[in-house]
C-alpha cells in the first residue's frame, strides 16, 4: 500500500532508512532499503535527508516496505518548474542543471569549491584560484 512518510534514521551503508508515519501517530518503521536508479554494473546512490518527506510502498501489516523517494510538499517546493530542465541543488548551494529548451548544462558551486574533470593523464581543474588545464597536449584554436 503506498503510504507517505518522514525519514527518522539513515543507514548509509546499507542504503535503508526508518520512516515515521505521520497518519499512524508517527509509527515508526524498520529499517526499509531505498529505491535506487542501478545497483549492478552501473550504479547510482542518493539517499534521502533526515526530516524529507518520501513516498513509501508497504506490505498489508507495515512491516516490510522500500522507499520510492523523495516528495515535494508546500513547506518544500520544488526549486524548479521547467519540464524541460533537470535540476539538482545541493545543500552548499552547488548546481548541476540541464535546459534541453535551451541546449545549456549549468555546473555551479559555491566560493570555496572545486570543479575537476580528468579522463586519462588530462585534467581540468577550476577553483577560486582559477583554471589548469594539465595534458600532453594542448590545442587552441
Amino acid at each position: 500500500m503506498y503510504r507517505r512518510a518522514i525519514v527518522e534514521a539513515v543507514d548509509a551503508a546499507t542504503a535503508r532508512v526508518r520512516v515515521h508515519f505521520p497518519d499512524a501517530d508517527g509509527m515508526v518503521s524498520w529499517w526499509l532499503e531505498v529505491l535506487q536508479q542501478r545497483t549492478l554494473g552501473d550504479r547510482s546512490y542518493w539517499m534521502p535527508d533526515v526530516g524529507e518527506a518520501v513516498a513509501v510502498l508497504m506490505d498489508e501489516r507495515d512491516e516490510a516496505g522500500v522507499v520510492l523517494g523523495a516528495i515535494y510538499s508546500a513547506a518544500d517546493p520544488p526549486p524548479v518548474t521547467s519540464a524541460d530542465t533537470r535540476h539538482t541543488v545541493h545543500r552548499d548551494g552547488a548546481v548541476f542543471e540541464y535546459d534541453r529548451a535551451a541546449h545549456t548544462w549549468t555546473v555551479a558551486v559555491p566560493t570555496g569549491g572545486r570543479i575537476a574533470i580528468s579522463v586519462g593523464g588530462t585534467s581540468l581543474v577550476m577553483d577560486d584560484a582559477g583554471a589548469r588545464v594539465v595534458a600532453p597536449r594542448i590545442d587552441l584554436n
